[in-house]
């Protein structure tokens, strides 16, 4: 990860450098330095990036698209670094500004796959969101915590903080997709996330309750893992059938550390 985001810094202050050397001729001086790290950086970048995608076995469009930017991206550093050496000074600082707008849209790319494409509008206020055009979320409208619904408002959420940013449409690792209930349903490579009625055949729950320090544990990489009220709900939840409409009041009563879990999030959503 280190690699892969050196690029997007040594471009910024290679561009920095130039401008200020308009005025400034030290600035120049420093600049070719800069440059060389530049392209050495993004040639790592590409081949790390492609060693990276090829061990999860990422091959979704999204992923295919920003490793031909990147790949792109390299050649136009190392166009760049000729137009230099050649004093090329005009298409050195057009090249400079094209280079600069290929990164950032690549870069964008990049954190369309670890954060989703919607990670730049994701948290915008609604008025920001109705000028782009996006659609606004309906806030949620429930009176008691027995009327939420277990898994859009409780399921849900857990799975969007701590599953979605390997598991997407764009980032398919293990071929699971958990964006949508029918996606725990049809589950990946080894088989549902989700079996109705039966915690010991979800690979869901398998995963999450695994020792912290098994290589198949979920989440991996060091991320924080689900606390144990959250995995409980998950396993009533499935218990229960796996609804994906039902609320918590038609579900019966609940086990206490569920019920105090329920409360607890309901208590976040209520607002003045």
């Amino acid at each position: 990860p280190v690699v892969l985001h050196l690029p997007i810094g040594l471009v910024a202050v290679l561009l920095l450098l130039e401008i200020r050397g308009w005025w400034h001729a030290e600035s120049r001086a420093v600049a070719p330095f800069i440059l060389g790290l530049t392209l050495l950086s993004t040639v790592l970048a590409v081949v790390t990036g492609a060693l990276l995608a090829h061990g999860e076995g990422a091959d979704e469009p999204l992923v295919q698209d920003h490793m031909r930017n990147g790949i792109l991206l390299a050649m136009s550093v190392g166009l760049l670094a000729t137009f230099r050496v050649l004093s090329a000074t005009w298409a050195y600082r057009v090249s400079l500004f094209l280079v600069v707008g290929l990164l950032g849209w690549t870069s964008h790319q990049g954190g369309s796959i670890t954060h989703g494409r919607d990670y730049l509008t994701k948290y915008a206020p609604d008025s920001v969101l109705s000028w782009l055009g996006r659609e606004v979320e309906e806030p949620i409208k429930v009176a008691r915590a027995e009327d939420l619904v277990v898994f859009e408002h409780l399921v849900q959420p857990i799975i969007e903080q701590n599953c979605l940013s390997c598991h997407n449409s764009d980032k398919l690792k293990g071929e699971l997709n958990l964006e949508s209930f029918e996606g725990h349903l049809a589950g990946g490579e080894l088989g549902p996330a989700v079996v109705p009625f039966d915690v010991d055949a979800s690979e869901l729950l398998f995963r999450v309750t695994l020792p912290q320090d098994d290589e198949e544990f979920m989440p991996p990489d060091e991320k924080t893992p689900l606390t144990a009220d959250e995995v409980g709900l998950l396993s009533w939840w499935i218990e229960q059938g796996a609804s994906p409409d039902q609320t918590v009041g038609a579900l019966g009563k609940l086990p206490a550390e569920v019920d105090d879990y329920i409360t607890a999030v309901f208590a976040e959503m209520i607002t003045p």
